[in-house]
């Protein structure tokens, strides 16, 4: 509710620098830099609502669209200095994935010599983007904000759109949430005591990860140790809002097998559940192996477990 506070008091505040009026502050860099690049690939237009003067707000619709304050008007943009820059500002496009923002003005306004900047800023400082119009291919901001904390956060992006003298500024900001694919390596199992006295453990190791259901093992030991190669696989797109936790181990000992072994996995859940050790929070999160102890369900022995997990950031050249 902050974020959508702020969001409609940027809408209410959109800079008209009138004629003769200085740039902002910040320094440009040289004209040119971050081109228009590759085309995009084909996205299904997404029609915009008329939203009224009573309910200006953010609006993050499907798809990752964000529509800059003073878009959604009945009039968008009223106080534009002029029609060509009003046209600009009406057409603009903003999509988000990740840490990845493209912002995107359509080929064909004709709206004469226009130059748009792209202010993308952090906590840690901003930085500019200078393009010319141009009106036979359009143009293409594609910019990666730096993932910080791993967690969602609102970063600033403004727009700056120049006629000769006239400048037109639309400040707001935009929720970015990095996304992570992680991806789990086999499990180790190694006992630390003599859970037999004539042979080694014969570990059934229930667990559940991100990624894939509750599943029971039975693990095949060599000397004192097992992988279970079950436990790999890679979760994809995931984010810190998904409050999703690294992972839930329990296991026992099997002597005597237990009845229920030969269910499926949806029946022999219920028996681990007192004694699954929960992992920590998947995200914020880097790469890293994971280590723990865990005492069998009967508390007769002890066994280290250990594998590795591995975190990549996702960035999205295409929106």
């Amino acid at each position: 509710m902050k974020m959508l506070a702020r969001c409609a008091m940027a809408a209410s505040m959109a800079l008209v620098v009138g004629v003769g009026a200085a740039a902002p502050a910040a320094a440009l860099p040289p004209g040119g830099t971050g081109g228009p690049g590759e085309p995009a690939e084909p996205v299904e237009p997404v029609e915009r609502p008329v939203v009224t003067e009573e309910t200006k707000r953010l609006l993050v619709g499907t798809g990752g669209i964000v529509a800059p304050p003073g878009q959604l008007y009945d009039e968008p943009f009223p106080d534009a200095p002029t029609a060509g820059i009003r046209k600009v500002a009406a057409s603009l496009q903003v999509k988000i994935k990740s840490v990845s923002t493209l912002v995107t003005v359509p080929a064909g306004l004709n709206v004469g010599a226009t130059k748009i900047s792209v202010r993308y800023s952090t906590p840690a400082g901003s930085q500019w983007v200078e393009q010319d119009y141009v009106n036979g291919t359009g143009n293409r901001f594609l910019h990666h904000y730096p993932a910080g904390d791993g967690v969602k956060r609102a970063n600033g992006l403004g727009i700056r759109i120049q006629q000769g003298a006239d400048v037109y500024f639309i400040p707001w900001e935009i929720p970015v949430e990095p996304l992570y694919d992680v991806t789990y390596g086999p499990l180790r199992f190694h006992e630390l005591d003599f859970c037999d006295l004539v042979s080694t453990a014969d570990p059934i190791i229930g667990f559940r990860r991100p990624g894939i259901g509750f599943t029971v093992v039975e693990a095949d030991m060599d000397g004192s140790t097992a992988d279970v190669p079950e436990f790999a696989g890679t979760v994809t797109e995931v984010g810190s809002s998904r409050g999703l936790i690294t992972h839930e181990v329990g296991w026992l000992e099997n002597d005597d097998p237990p009845w229920w072994l030969p269910l499926g996995n949806d029946f022999r859940e219920p028996f681990f559940l007192d004694v699954l050790a929960k992992g920590p929070a998947l995200l914020p999160g880097t790469s890293r192996r994971v280590t723990f102890q865990k005492t069998s369900q009967d508390e007769e022995c002890t066994a280290f477990f250990a594998y590795d997990i591995t975190y990549k950031l996702r960035t999205y050249p295409y929106l």
